[in-house]
């Protein structure tokens, strides 16, 4: 039930952004503020190519996601504050995503998140990719990491 309902608010967002196309998640800044707190983002894509017991591309489940919000600067993340959805962007293609929290820095200045099952895009090639971050107030910051190479485990 919770997965679904990340679904639907990525969804929701993702209409948001929708207003001018693909055109709007480009315009995203690699940094943005959500209340006292700058943050950034670091982004890692890949496709798991490695043989497995049904032959080559068995494991191969498509585009895996990891991101990292940052603190730049300003307050450490309150305990509310969560990764909830991304859009990876290549070419006119779209992948809308609910993002599942990995891990978060004790300390407060880092949340990692990620999402699997995209598409098959191929290794080498890049794409950008943004992420919504809320508070528990609801106030959203959307940042962005471009260019991002998508890797091959083989």
């Amino acid at each position: 039930m919770r997965r679904l309902s990340i679904c639907m608010i990525a969804l929701a967002v993702l209409a948001s952004c929708r207003g001018a196309g693909s055109a709007r998640l480009a315009d995203v800044p690699a940094q943005a503020a959500l209340g006292a707190v700058t943050l950034g983002l670091e982004a890692e894509a890949w496709r798991n190519q490695m043989p497995g017991p049904g032959g080559p591309g068995a494991n191969d489940q498509g585009l895996l996601l990891t991101v990292r919000v940052k603190r730049i600067e300003g307050a450490v993340f309150a305990s509310d504050v969560r990764a909830d959805s991304a859009w990876v962007v290549q070419g006119s293609e779209t992948w809308a995503t609910a993002l599942a929290e990995h891990s978060r820095d004790p300390a407060g200045r880092a949340i990692e998140a990620g999402a699997a099952g995209g598409p098959r895009w191929e290794p080498k090639s890049t794409v950008d990719v943004v992420v919504s971050i809320r508070d528990g107030s609801g106030q959203r910051a959307l940042v962005a990491s471009r260019k991002v190479e998508i890797v091959s485990a083989q």
